[in-house]
């Protein structure tokens, strides 16, 4: 950091705000793979409510349980904080989420395939 003109005293605001961009796009991947997943099973049931309504409902999941990861390790870093949540529920919040949304839509496209 000395050629970009800054002592190391001043090098952890900027660690922090890479480390937060890194975790932005770390979870902006789960999500967009998982709408392409639930996208990709949704246009193969074009009139079928009941498929389209837990398309829908997984991705909500999926939405709010990388929305809380972020929000909560985005506090950790700036506070400084060790963990907001015991470390296997904080993993339970953002992997469950997205396995399911994965789970319901690879059950959507095998039934699809065989009926």
């Amino acid at each position: 950091m000395a050629s970009l003109g800054m002592s190391s005293s001043d090098t952890g605001p900027v660690l922090k705000i890479m480390e937060i961009i890194l975790l932005f796009i770390d979870q902006l991947n789960f999500l967009i793979s998982d709408i392409i997943v639930v996208w990709r099973a949704w246009i193969m049931f074009p009139y079928s409510s009941i498929a389209r309504f837990a398309l829908i409902a997984s991705i909500i999941g999926t939405s709010a349980g990388v929305v809380v990861d972020t929000v909560m390790t985005t506090e950790e870093i700036t506070q400084n904080i060790d963990y907001l949540v015991e470390r296997p529920l904080r993993i339970l919040i953002c992997t469950l989420p997205v396995l399911a949304t994965n789970l319901v839509s690879t059950l959507l496209m095998a039934y699809k395939t065989w009926y």
